[in-house]
């Protein structure tokens, strides 16, 4: 796994008394005889239960904790993989679970949401949280604990069930100013078609619909995910705490009626007329003819079309343009929008 920045609250060799590096005009050792050192994990410890934290795990570290607390050695590889789907593995015999789940992030260098992975390891007296990158809510939870010992010792005395239940909390409610964030984008462009003010429509609208494919991709596997998580969980929580994680299963379903509603909103736009009268013509096959002269389009230049201009912001699309009538233009009035499951996008952490 390629190496990520080291979050503040992971100690940094070079401020914790190490010795500074040479001078660059002294001779250096050779690089492979410098030994690999595991990165040190932030650990809490309160009421009999511990919780490490370490962002990017690199494969010393993992291997260390593996023989610390047992576990298998194929959930070592999944943490050190590049992508994992979301899944509960349940060791009963060795007393823990492995859980593995996505949350949505935006990376600026692509200009769009990407999933950020979370691998946890829940035992009767530990959690261990391992993100591929810093997740913000997660980093703040775990820093209140360090700072606050009054919360912390209330929070680590009911559990490791209850301390799970806490920071997928945090992180489940950092997803809705996302979706607040796309819903706004969504009033905009909705005003801008019924005003005709805007002769950027159809990228926007593009940009919006991929925003909602990548949210989809991740919260979908996760919804059944965490419903066997609300069953394989019981056993690290208290009795009258057994109904918690009802409220993260819920919290998922209306993230996922949301980003229903806004697919519908996005469909509607592009089969309104007015979208195909802002949207330049090289940009819409069915007016082709504009671009192409007087006479018919056809699907060989539909097939053009698409291929030399692509809609900007999606990496990848495929599928075919609608179906030719009579008289050259598609089918769909707007074939140059491709529906939902006609786009693959690709993504990366």
């Amino acid at each position: 796994m390629a190496n990520m920045p080291v979050p503040a609250l992971i100690d940094d060799p070079l401020s914790t008394g190490a010795e500074p590096p040479a001078h660059p005009s002294y001779p250096q050792p050779p690089t492979a005889a410098v030994a690999a050192r595991p990165r040190t994990p932030a650990e809490l410890s309160a009421a009999g239960l511990t919780w490490i934290h370490l962002d990017s795990p690199d494969a010393l570290t993992a291997g260390n904790l593996a023989e610390r607390f047992g576990w298998h050695p194929l959930d070592v590889e999944d943490v050190l993989s590049k992508r994992q789907r979301p899944k509960v593995d349940d060791y009963v015999d060795d007393g823990y679970l492995f859980v593995v789940l996505h949350f949505p992030v935006y990376d600026p260098t692509v200009g769009r949401l990407n999933a950020a992975e979370l691998d946890v390891f829940v035992g009767p007296d530990y959690l261990v949280t391992l993100p591929t990158i810093t997740l913000g809510p997660l980093t703040r939870l775990y820093q209140r604990c360090e700072e606050n010992e009054s919360f912390r010792d209330d929070l680590f005395a009911k559990g490791s069930g209850r301390l799970l239940y806490e920071l997928l909390d945090d992180l489940f409610d950092y997803c809705f100013p996302i979706l607040d964030k796309i819903g706004r984008k969504l009033d905009l462009l909705e005003d801008d078609v019924f005003e005709g003010r805007s002769d950027e429509v159809v990228r926007d609208l593009s940009s919006a619909k991929q925003e909602i494919i990548s949210y989809r991709k991740i919260i979908k596997p996760e919804r059944s995910t965490l419903r066997l998580l609300e069953r394989h969980v019981e056993r690290f929580l208290p009795e009258e705490l057994d109904l918690y994680f009802d409220d993260i299963v819920d919290a998922t379903e209306r993230i996922w009626d949301m980003l229903d509603n806004y697919k519908e909103v996005v469909e509607a736009l592009e089969g309104d007329e007015r979208v195909g009268d802002l949207a330049p013509p090289e940009r819409c096959p069915a007016r082709a003819h504009r671009v192409l002269g007087d006479h018919p389009a056809t699907d060989a230049d539909h097939r053009r079309l698409r291929h030399e201009y692509p809609l900007p912001g999606l990496r990848h699309r495929v599928g075919v343009l609608g179906d030719l009538r009579p008289d050259g233009c598609c089918s769909r009035r707007h074939a140059c929008v491709l529906p939902f499951e006609e786009v693959v996008v690709s993504s990366r952490v």
